[in-house]
């Protein structure tokens, strides 16, 4: 196996270009490809910042769950942010694991994308040419050959959002995750563990959430197996932690 360290972010995706290549920074999980022949090492290409510009908080690909932790983009919203990195896993992998890590590998029970759909957050895809998705693509469809994430743009909203999970320990994967969010246009929510990180648009539009509403909106999920956890049990788990969240953030 090939274990390669380019210096730039057009190196990276040369080597890439392969159809057994794997980008590797934080290396607690890779995106699928376990027959991988060619390893990418990330960290050498600088790409871990917080930065605050004008269009929002731009954050680079290699950046850890402890920076994110430790920046001004963690507090804003109510430390919407902090609360999904201090959850996340124990210290030592906090720092070690990378946000376009934890967005690209497409994890069930991954913390970052839930939140990062409610306050559309964006990324920057490095490749043959250089497009813009929205974290959900990414996570939905994940990314082509010889791509990368080179950073992720989070507008700064003045808002409240509140992030909760259900898992066996504080720090293990979560079983069931929920990511609320609400400022003067309204409410987004976006769920994970139960099913791949996806909003639940049926819960945004409304003024209040009645029973029916959300029994509707959850029972059209379709979960992912748990070896912990019946489907039904993490079904009413995430009801109740929406309720939570929900009324939460609004009062």
């Amino acid at each position: 196996m090939e274990f390669l360290r380019p210096k730039t972010v057009e190196e990276a995706v040369e080597l890439l270009d392969h159809p057994h290549a794997l980008p590797v920074a934080g290396g607690t999980a890779f995106p699928g490809k376990p027959n991988a022949e060619r390893l990418v090492d990330l960290t050498s290409l600088e790409l871990n910042y917080v930065e605050e510009r004008p269009d929002g908080f731009h954050v680079g690909a290699t950046t850890t769950i402890a920076e994110l932790e430790r920046s001004p983009v963690a507090e804003m919203a109510g430390g919407y942010i902090r609360q999904a990195c201090e959850f996340l896993a124990d210290t030592p992998l906090r720092n070690m694991i990378t946000v376009g890590g934890n967005i690209a590998c497409g994890h069930l029970w991954a913390h970052l994308p839930p939140v990062l759909m409610t306050l559309g957050a964006r990324t920057i895809i490095a490749g043959k040419r250089k497009r813009e998705l929205t974290v959900y693509e990414v996570v939905s469809a994940g990314l082509q050959r010889g791509e990368l994430i080179q950073e992720v743009i989070i507008p700064k909203l003045g808002g409240r959002g509140v992030f909760k999970k259900f898992a066996l320990t504080r720090t293990d994967y979560a079983a069931v995750s929920v990511a609320v969010y609400w400022d003067e246009l309204g409410r987004r929510v976006a769920v994970g563990g139960l099913v791949r990180p996806q909003r639940l648009g049926d819960l945004e539009g409304q003024i209040d959430i009645t029973p029916e509403l959300l029994d509707r909106a959850v029972d059209e999920l379709n979960p992912v197996p748990h070896p912990h956890f019946d489907p039904e049990y993490r079904k009413h788990v995430l009801k109740v932690l929406l309720q939570r969240a929900i009324a939460e953030v609004e009062h």
